[in-house]
């Protein structure tokens, strides 16, 4: 899948830490990285920068710095069953 292009909920592989991550991307764990939901968020609208959180790093990565799947609803909304 490409790169999203809005923000949401996304399946990704964090395969290079963006540079200034303070632990190094102790996390990452290159090309062996084991896919997780990351939350994409807008960082500036002109022009638009869309960053990544990952669980455990402080830093919002840039989304080249990973392998994308596909959209998730929201994690944290249950819905009615």
């Amino acid at each position: 899948m490409s790169v999203p292009l809005q923000e949401g909920f996304y399946w990704g592989r964090w395969h290079t830490p963006a540079p200034g991550t303070a632990d190094g991307g102790e996390c990452c764990s290159g090309e062996g990285a084991e896919w997780e939901v990351h939350r994409v968020v807008c960082t500036r609208v002109r022009p638009l920068e869309l960053m990544a959180f990952v669980l455990g790093v402080e830093k919002l990565q840039p989304l080249d710095c990973f392998e994308w799947g596909v959209r998730v609803s929201n994690p944290y909304v249950r819905e009615a069953v």
